[in-house]
């Protein structure tokens, strides 16, 4: 079961993060939220101070594939086996748009779910 979290501290939300039990076969850490809303700069800065994997669905975009809906734009094959090599070391942090789709699609769920919702 996957919990979602209410965070307004980074350091309370490093603290979850680096609480969470890891399991086999994956233990994931997903990062959700509207384009340019910070979730890739939380995952990169936990990514840092943890020492955790980090994987962007971004970097798995195929440009030969844009207008189409964002999942279907992701080589997903190669993304989920790199999640799988991560997640062989511990705790994941895998980020993206749609990335509650993107697992489904991959057949996987995250431990904890993270919403980067960014407030002006």
């Amino acid at each position: 079961m996957s919990n979602v979290l209410t965070l307004n501290d980074y350091n309370e939300l490093r603290r979850h993060v680096n609480s969470i039990e890891r399991r086999s076969p994956a233990t994931i850490c997903s990062f959700d939220g509207y384009r340019l809303s910070g979730k890739t700069f939380l995952a990169k800065r936990l990514s840092d101070d943890l020492a955790l994997e980090r994987i962007s669905t971004d970097d798995y975009r195929d440009p030969h594939r844009e207008g189409h809906p964002y999942v279907d734009q992701l080589s997903l094959d190669e993304l989920a086996a790199d999640i799988a090599r991560s997640a062989k070391n511990g705790l994941v942090l895998v980020e993206g748009i749609c990335i509650g789709w993107t697992l489904v699609r991959l057949r996987l769920a995250a431990d904890t779910r993270v919403y980067s919702k960014r407030l002006t």
